[in-house]
C-alpha cells in the first residue's frame, strides 16, 4: 500500500481488494461507501469510456454490496474530505 499516492496508485489497488469491474468502480461516489458498516454500495457503470457516462446496472444482479476491507477503509478515511462526488475521475 506504500504506492497508493502515485498515479492510478489507488484504482487498481481499489480494483483487487475489491473485485469491481473499471466501470463499477469509476462510477463510486462517496455515498456509496458506509465506512461505519464497513461496506460497499455497487449500483451504477460507467459505459463507453470514449464518451463516458453514468447507467444503472443491467439486471438486479448489477446491484450488490461488498465488505470494505481494513487496508482500502484507512484508504477512505484519508481520502473522504475530497470536494469531488466522484471516487475516481476517469481517464
Amino acid at each position: 500500500m506504500k504506492n497508493i499516492d502515485k498515479p492510478f496508485g489507488p484504482f487498481p489497488v481499489f480494483l483487487l481488494f475489491t473485485g469491481c469491474r473499471r466501470g463499477e468502480a469509476l462510477a463510486l461516489t462517496w455515498e456509496d461507501i458506509d465506512l461505519k458498516t464497513d461496506t460497499i454500495y455497487i449500483n451504477l457503470s460507467v459505459e463507453n469510456f470514449a464518451d463516458p457516462f453514468i447507467k444503472p446496472p443491467k439486471t438486479n444482479k448489477g446491484n450488490c454490496s461488498i465488505l470494505l476491507l481494513p487496508e482500502l477503509k484507512n484508504t477512505c478515511n484519508q481520502k473522504s474530505t475530497a470536494y469531488y462526488s466522484q471516487i475516481f475521475k476517469a481517464p
